[in-house]
């Protein structure tokens, strides 16, 4: 009976051990829960402040996209000209080496 007695404050040690040992985890469980708990509660706070900082960038997004519309529209109208405008342009670069051609001729002829 003597070894039974001894193994009793043992045993109560071992459940006093594992209590503290689950608390603990338990504890730290908690406090892992709690700090996802509250990187969420952030995010969705975030979330709510981007969302309206952008709220009324649709707005201005639809704006715009009337206004490059209108560009467009009224860009048209300058197409012969720029068709023009790249006609002499081509005129103008050609001239110089007419000029040359011609030089190189009258040389070789010797005018």
């Amino acid at each position: 009976m003597a070894g039974k007695e001894e193994q009793l404050p043992n045993r109560d040690e071992l459940a006093v051990s594992l209590n503290e040992f689950f608390t603990s985890v338990s504890q730290m469980i908690k406090s892992d829960l709690l700090g996802s708990s509250n990187q969420l509660a952030l995010l969705e706070k975030m979330n709510l402040r981007v969302a309206e900082e952008y709220k009324g960038f649709g707005d201005v997004a639809s704006g715009m996209r009337v206004f490059v519309e209108q560009l467009k529209s009224k860009s048209g109208g300058f197409d012969a000209y720029i068709s023009q405008i790249e006609n002499i342009e081509h005129q103008g670069e050609s001239r110089p080496d007419c000029a040359f051609t011609m030089e190189q001729i009258s040389k070789d002829k010797g005018l």
